[in-house]
């Protein structure tokens, strides 16, 4: 029975108070010890995760520095040239009665703006060279520290897997991890990056996803870029046939071309010898890279004329390197007939990845006679190469595993399956054809492509290859594929070789779009074609005749004008000079524009008497022409103009003394100072061309002192036009029809609502045709940025609005619709 005791309540009471007082006298000691117990835990964690991370940005500054065709000869950051990117235009509004200009973005600026991007451009443009630039530059734009991730699309398993268990992180972590060669333990820096807003992913090469993988491909990108929103995601692709990207939220960014001043700037940075005709270089290189787009071309040439080569044609850079590669490799091993014996039944699954020593050589031939050393391999490397390129494009693959890999090598080593097959030549061989991460994209061979993938250094390289085995076999297997666009440069290298006149036929034998795509396409092979090609003539005719067709629209028929010039046909002076007298006014405005493009090639005095033709027009490109030359003889006639030619022309020959080098700057300083008010005038507008800080102040200086108010009026809009072009169009979110508040009221005044999703395209294109100019503006400026292939129609029929200015923009519009979905517009 239970009963209370006393002594033992009290006894316990006095414990628990002497606990109590014994715990507040250690509570604080007792928890400022737990707290920097935590704080060394949590600075140990720190400086481990900041270890790894140092650890993965150098494997990503290794990589980076060596992705381009220099490597051998420097870092990427010796030798970049940064590319001029095209934003699309910005978000339309009828208050603007004219599209406002885009002005080209640099690349470090790509970051400040929306945060997903699509990067377009053709083979060779630059992709994955501006991609390793961001890497190396991840605090561009100011924000936070980026971690750069970037991931080769087709390295990754396709397809990939699926499910609520699956982790979509994890093939874009050991994405990027494989494609630096980053240790597998960093992988928890990158997830952290990603999961904390920190994260710059650089996913290179959608276009060349197999096309049953591009879907999952965009779906991924996509439920990863929604569920981590604040990372920055930038895709590159082809220049066409983008579509999904653009309808899953992503913006198109185009990669401009270079021009003659960036590529000059390019051999400024080499180690060119002394004296080095640097103009000379540069319109060599600049011949080139208008025939072929490609900027690995550039490089292969650049490397030639460092070695004091002149390659004549194309073929000869690719042919040039591949020597060089040739000459690099080992001889091949001499295995005796007993390996040669042991290993003529050996299946590939049991000798793949082995290799065989010297040491392990001497073994086995220890106490046999010595035999005859074998025959060289039926294929040489190069020979293993063109098969595989060709066996690769015809699957429409650019990556192969390793084991796929060997197998190959393999197969196309000894292709009679009852030869033996030693395996010290297949691991010669297996060798012989990869090169390391950091040999760059100039060298043929195959280089590692994710953990487990290999590739060819630049898909070029897989082109050219398959072009130069195709020139064994009849030309079916192109024919077959000439509307492929990833055949594109495959046939674009056999052109130079290959049996062009069923290529030719068969290209022809389908009617061409309104851009005149075959057109164009043809005259880029024929730029590369021996100039006694048959079928080149019959291309040229063709060219010239549709060039001064009457009902061309001017944007495809300027095309055209520099389809015709990079041919470098003989004929093309003399077909221009006879262009600038045609009574048609555009024809005698483009051919004068053209002209500018033959260089030293070009027919002055037919330029000069263009000054003096009865259309503005024309006078005005004469002058922008000449100063796109240069020549002595150029800036004598623009001299001239400055000082004795209308108003007008005045302005235009100034502007074109600016683009002319030090010796016209030198003109428009002196003229600045010319006691004539109209030169100094026209000088003013010329200096706004100079992003110099000199040509400010001289134009701060008008603003204050000149006597007159008309040449302070025109420094004082120069600087003003200079300071708007300072600031390039930042890339926005793309437009949602149904919140464009502009297409609201003017459906509301109308009476009528604007839907969700599709149905709000209703209402726009309704504006399309029946609101007023501003409308019809803002409405096919809305389309060219978010239109669909159903509103091509609607465009087509927007071409002939009776305001030039919408009729421009559908046309902008239906081209940007036609490149986005691949669409096929038929002419008119």
């Amino acid at each position: 029975m239970w009963h209370f005791d006393p002594y033992s309540a009290l006894l316990g009471a006095g414990t628990m108070l002497l606990l109590l007082l014994l715990w507040s006298l250690v509570r604080e000691p007792v928890q400022r010890r737990w707290q920097e117990v935590q704080a060394t835990f949590r600075e140990a964690v720190g400086r481990a995760t900041a270890g790894l991370e140092a650890r993965y940005r150098e494997r990503v500054v290794r990589w980076a520095q060596s992705a381009h065709a220099l490597a051998p000869l420097g870092p990427l950051e010796q030798f970049f040239v940064p590319p001029a990117l095209l934003p699309p235009f910005p978000h339309p509004s009828p208050e603007q009665e004219t599209v406002p200009d885009r002005v080209p973005l640099p690349p470090d600026l790509l970051l400040q703006g929306y945060r997903r991007l699509v990067i377009t451009g053709g083979p060779g443009s630059g992709r994955t060279t501006l991609l390793a630039h961001l890497a190396l530059n991840p605090l561009s734009g100011g924000g936070p520290s980026w971690v750069p991730l970037y991931v080769y699309l087709p390295a990754l398993n396709w397809p990939l897997p699926e499910g609520p268990k699956v982790d979509p992180l994890q093939p874009l972590v050991q994405g990027a991890l494989g494609a630096v060669d980053a240790p597998s333990v960093a992988s928890s820096v990158l997830r952290q990056a990603v999961q904390g807003g920190r994260a710059l992913i650089l996913a290179d090469g959608w276009d060349e996803l197999a096309p049953e993988f591009r879907a999952q491909a965009t779906s991924w990108l996509v439920g990863l870029a929604s569920a981590f929103p604040d990372n920055f995601w930038i895709v590159t692709t082809a220049a066409q046939n983008y579509a999904p990207l653009t309808e899953a939220g992503f913006v198109p960014v185009h990669l401009l071309p270079w021009e003659r001043p960036q590529m000059r700037d390019f051999l400024t940075r080499l180690p060119t010898p002394e004296p080095f005709p640097l103009e000379q270089a540069t319109d060599r290189l600049m011949s080139l890279y208008h025939k072929t787009g490609s900027l690995l071309d550039v490089a292969l040439c650049a490397a030639a004329l460092l070695q004091e080569e002149t390659p004549r044609a194309r073929s000869e850079l690719y042919r040039r390197a591949l020597e060089k590669w040739e000459s690099s490799l080992p001889a091949p091993p001499q295995p005796s007939r007993k390996e040669l014996k042991g290993s003529a039944r050996e299946s590939p699954e049991e000798t793949a990845g082995e290799e065989v020593t010297s040491e392990e050589q001497g073994e086995r031939t220890e106490g046999v006679p010595a035999e005859p050393a074998v025959e060289t391999p039926p294929r040489s490397p190069r020979q293993i190469l063109s098969l595989l390129a060709l066996q690769m494009q015809q699957e429409n693959r650019f990556v192969l595993s390793r084991q796929e890999l060997e197998k190959a090598v393999r197969d196309l080593l000894f292709p009679d399956p009852e030869r033996e097959r030693p395996r010290a030549l297949v691991s010669w061989a297996m060798k012989a054809l990869q090169s390391p991460r950091e040999a760059g994209s100039g060298t043929p061979a195959l280089v590692p492509r994710g953990p487990e993938g290999y590739a060819f250094a630049h898909p070029l390289w897989q082109a050219f290859l398959a072009a130069e085995e195709m020139g064994t076999h009849p030309p079916d297997i192109l024919i077959q594929h000439l509307e492929d666009p990833l055949w594109e440069p495959v046939v674009d290298f056999y052109a130079e070789w290959g049996t062009m006149e069923p290529v030719i036929h068969a290209w022809f034998s389908r009617p061409d779009d309104l851009w005149r795509t075959r057109l164009c396409r043809a005259a880029r092979w024929v730029a590369v074609a021996p100039a006694g090609a048959p079928w080149r003539n019959g291309a040229m005719a063709l060219l010239g005749r549709a060039l001064l067709a009457p009902d061309l629209p001017e944007p495809i028929r300027w095309e055209l004008f520099q389809a015709l010039v990079r041919t470098e046909d003989p004929g093309v002076p003399i077909f221009l000079r006879h262009a600038l007298q045609h009574p048609q006014e555009e024809i005698r405005t483009l051919a004068a524009r053209a002209m500018a493009m033959l260089r030293e090639r070009a027919e002055l005095s037919g330029l000069i008497r263009a000054l003096g033709d009865s259309s503005e027009r024309v006078r005005t490109a004469a002058a922008h022409a000449l100063g796109e030359l240069g020549t002595p003889g150029a800036l004598e006639a623009l001299i001239q103009v400055l000082t004795e030619g209308d108003d007008l022309l005045r302005v235009e020959a100034a502007r074109s003394l600016a683009r002319t080098g030090e010796e016209g700057r030198k003109v428009l300083q002196e003229a600045m100072e010319h006691p004539d008010f109209l030169v100094r005038r026209a000088a003013a507008y010329g200096l706004g061309e100079i992003p110099a800080l000199w040509a400010r102040e001289m134009l701060e200086k008008a603003i204050r002192e000149d006597r007159e108010w008309i040449v302070r009026s025109a420094a004082s809009a120069a600087l003003a036009e200079r300071e708007k072009q300072a600031k390039p169009t930042l890339v926005h979110a793309p437009p949602v029809v149904s919140e464009m508040a502009w297409l609201i009221a003017w459906a509301a005044e109308r009476g009528e609502g604007v839907g969700l999703g599709g149905a709000a395209f209703g209402p726009l294109l309704r504006a399309l045709v029946e609101g007023n100019a501003p409308v019809r503006l803002a409405a096919a400026q809305t389309l060219g940025l978010v239109g669909r292939p159903e509103h091509a129609d609607a465009l087509r029929k927007a071409l002939s609005d009776p305001s030039p200015e919408v009729a421009r923009t559908a046309f902008w519009a239906l081209r940007e619709l036609s490149l986005r979905y691949g669409l096929q517009t038929e002419k008119g």
